[in-house]
């Protein structure tokens, strides 16, 4: 959705295929929605999903004879996730659209770095006639252990859709929404889907270590993505004693209508990845001028500040412990809203400049 913003604020027509819980209210005016995904509701049996699955890709396929001359983007391929369905979802797509585009988020889903997803990407990762990623590194890559020409890889450094200026008021806000005490601690935030490979076990083992101050709170929110990762978490919140009571574990699907207070009422954005090429939710605390601690995986190095962001070499407990340390240390709320505006150099209107490029070369015969 912000992708579309950005290309419709630099004038592109762009058309939107959602599900009934797309936020419609939030595209561009301008922005053609089409609803072909239905229901996405959570809990569904698995005969409903394949049928919607069916019907999906039947009127995706019929859009696409019907506009044979659009540029169909790909914002990853969702259907299947893994596994060989999405080698079937990448073959129908270059079987039947003429013009496929493929954004890459992470060259392998995550947690499932095998031989079998290898050889299944290196064959999807063939077939769209441009891949879109947000790093040269990325790029390098794909070309190195994919064997994706470069010419077929367009860099798009990942943007901002909104941004959330802090003002006074909104931890005391944020406090009252989560229900949490309003004692003026600082509030040090994770938050996105937890997984294992986001590091978040890791991090709350750092915090005994770290010896944060009495005026420091970490929060975890957003949906754990297991029964086994959530016990690890609650075993490791249990292993804290007294410091466990600064810690609070918000285990919950995080609406986008909570984002903005949730990114204006913390402090800083704590990323203690395993792993990961690249991060939105990064995006999502420069967005609100968050101060960040981050492990040096992915592109997370070019895009930190030394002096205000905290970069340690891993997700192990005495890097991170010493990262909190830092953090906390140099945190300073008075430079916030000088960091939202030197972060408006990454709206998605800015940073989608060649990807416009592209698509005008497309038109005049000199792209592929």
């Amino acid at each position: 959705m912000a992708f579309a913003n950005g290309l419709a604020q630099r004038g592109v027509p762009v058309t939107v295929v959602g599900a009934d819980g797309t936020l419609v209210e939030r595209l561009e005016s301008g922005v053609e929605f089409l609803n072909l995904r239905g229901s996405q509701r959570a809990g569904r049996p698995a005969w409903q999903k394949l049928l919607n699955i069916g019907r999906y890709w039947f009127a995706y396929l019929r859009l696409a004879r019907q506009r044979p001359d659009a540029v169909f983007h790909f914002n990853g391929l969702f259907t299947m996730r893994k596994g060989l369905g999405v080698l079937v979802e990448a073959w129908l797509a270059h079987r039947f659209i003429p013009r496929w585009w493929l954004s890459v988020h992470n060259l392998l889903p995550h947690n499932a770095d095998t031989p079998l997803h290898r050889r299944i990407f290196s064959w999807v990762y063939r077939w769209p006639h441009r891949l879109v990623v947000h790093t040269e590194a990325m790029k390098v890559v794909l070309h190195a252990e994919f064997g994706v020409a470069p010419e077929r890889i367009l860099v798009i450094e990942h943007g901002i859709d909104q941004f959330h200026p802090p003002a006074p008021g909104d931890r005391d806000a944020l406090c009252r929404q989560l229900g949490l005490p309003s004692d003026g601690a600082l509030l040090l935030l994770m938050f996105g889907h937890l997984s294992p490979y986001k590091g978040a076990d890791v991090l709350l083992q750092s915090v005994v270590r770290a010896g944060l101050p009495a005026g420091v709170r970490l929060l975890l929110v957003g949906r754990i993505g297991s029964a086994d990762y959530r016990a690890c978490l609650q075993a490791a919140c249990a292993a804290m004693g007294e410091a466990a009571d600064r810690v609070h574990l918000i285990d919950r699907f995080v609406p986008d209508a909570e984002v903005p207070l949730l990114l204006r009422g913390s402090a800083a954005m704590v990323l203690p990845y395993r792993h990961i090429d690249q991060s939105g939710a990064l995006f999502a605390a420069r967005s609100a001028g968050l101060p960040v601690l981050a492990t040096d995986v992915g592109s997370f190095a070019q895009y930190l500040e030394p002096g205000r962001d905290v970069l340690v070499p891993a997700c192990t407990e005495d890097d991170l412990a010493r990262g909190l340390q830092v953090l906390v240390r140099q945190l300073n709320p008075e430079d916030r809203l000088h960091a939202v505006r030197t972060a408006q150099r990454w709206a998605w209107r800015a940073t989608l400049a060649p990807y416009e490029q592209a698509l005008a070369a497309l038109v005049s015969g000199t792209g592929a």
